[in-house]
C-alpha cells in the first residue's frame, strides 16, 4: 500500500479516510438557546425561545452529519488515488478538543480537500442557499455541502463578520475543528495577502490551539475548459500549533489581535512558500519589538 508522507513517519494511504477515528461533538439545546437569546437581545427581538432560534441564531451546528461519516471513507481514497497529495504534519491536529485550522486559500476546492484529508472533522461556513436550491443540481449541492460538514449560514449573518464569527465560535465551543482563511477570500493572483483579524478573535475567545496550514498547487486542480479535474500533485502542509504565550498581556485587545494575526500569517507563509502581496508581509512576524508592544 502506498503512503502519504507525514512528519515523523509514513501515513498509510487510507489513514485519513476509512481507518480514522471520527470524534464528533454534539451541541446542546441549552447552548443553542443561550446564544440565540444573546443574539436576540442584540438585534432587539423579544419573541420566545423558539422564535429566537429560528430568527436570530444563524446556525444550528448539531452532531456530525451521518452523510459525512458515510461519504468520507469513499471520497478520501478517491482523492488520494487520483491526486496523490503530499500531506505532512497530520500529527499536529489534536486528537480531542477544539482546534482552529488557519489556511491560505488558493481555490474553491480547498474547503473540500481539507476535510477529506484531516484526521478529524473540520467544518467551514457557507451560505445556506446551497441547502435550499431545487432540482438535480440543488440536491447535489446539498449532498456535497452536508458530506463535508459545512455549516449553513444565512446571507445576512454571512455578510456580517460578527455573525460568521459567532457561528464559528459555537463550533469551537462544542469541541469541534473549524477551518478559516485569514486572508478573507481566495487569492486570485497566487500571492499571500494580508490577514484579517477574525482568526485571532476566535483564538482569543475560544482559547483553542491554532494549527497553520499551507496549501500548494490547489489552484491547478480545476482549469477552465476542462470537464475533469487535472491530475496535479498538490502539497498540504499542516504546521505545529502556534505559540502565543510570549505575547505581552498588557496590550490593548486590538494590538494583541494584530500580533496574533501577523504570527498566523507568518506561519502560513513559511508552510506554503508563497510570495507576499505588496504591503502584506508582517513587519515583525507577530513579535513585539519593544516593551509597549509596538511593531518594528
Amino acid at each position: 500500500m502506498r503512503a502519504v508522507s507525514s512528519r515523523g513517519g509514513r501515513v498509510p494511504l487510507f489513514y485519513h479516510s476509512a481507518l480514522i477515528r471520527i470524534l464528533p461533538g454534539a451541541c446542546t439545546d441549552s447552548g443553542r438557546l443561550r446564544l440565540s437569546r444573546e443574539v436576540s437581545r442584540e438585534r432587539g427581538h423579544t419573541g420566545g425561545d423558539t422564535d429566537c432560534v429560528q430568527r436570530c441564531l444563524p446556525v444550528i451546528v448539531g452532531r456530525v452529519p451521518m452523510l459525512y461519516s458515510l461519504v468520507r471513507p469513499v471520497l478520501g481514497p478517491l482523492f488520494t488515488t487520483y491526486w496523490r497529495p503530499r500531506v505532512t504534519g497530520l500529527e499536529n491536529i489534536p486528537t480531542t478538543g477544539s482546534f482552529l485550522l488557519a489556511s491560505n486559500h488558493l481555490a474553491n476546492v480547498d474547503s473540500f480537500l481539507i476535510p477529506v484529508v484531516s484526521p478529524r472533522m473540520v467544518r467551514f461556513i457557507s451560505k445556506d442557499v446551497y441547502w435550499k436550491n431545487g432540482g438535480v443540481i440543488g440536491r447535489l449541492q446539498k449532498w456535497f455541502m452536508s458530506s463535508v460538514g459545512t455549516v449553513p449560514l444565512d446571507r445576512e449573518a454571512l455578510s456580517s463578520g460578527r455573525g460568521a464569527l459567532e457561528a464559528a465560535l459555537q463550533v469551537l465551543q462544542e469541541g469541534n475543528g473549524f477551518g478559516i482563511y485569514p486572508e478573507g477570500s481566495r487569492s486570485k493572483d497566487g500571492l499571500l495577502h494580508k490577514g484579517q483579524s477574525g482568526a485571532a478573535w476566535l483564538a482569543l475567545q475560544s482559547g483553542c490551539p491554532v494549527i497553520p496550514l499551507g496549501l500548494v498547487g490547489t489552484q491547478n486542480l480545476f482549469r477552465a475548459g476542462r470537464l475533469l479535474p487535472t491530475r496535479y500533485r498538490v502539497d498540504m502542509r499542516f504546521g505545529e500549533p502556534i505559540d502565543f504565550s510570549d505575547l505581552p498581556t498588557d496590550l490593548s485587545t486590538g494590538a494583541r489581535r494584530r500580533l496574533i494575526t501577523d504570527r498566523i500569517m507568518t506561519e502560513i507563509q513559511a508552510l506554503s512558500g508563497q510570495e507576499w502581496a505588496p504591503g502584506a508581509a508582517p513587519r515583525s512576524g507577530g513579535t513585539p519589538a519593544n516593551g509597549d508592544g509596538a511593531l518594528a
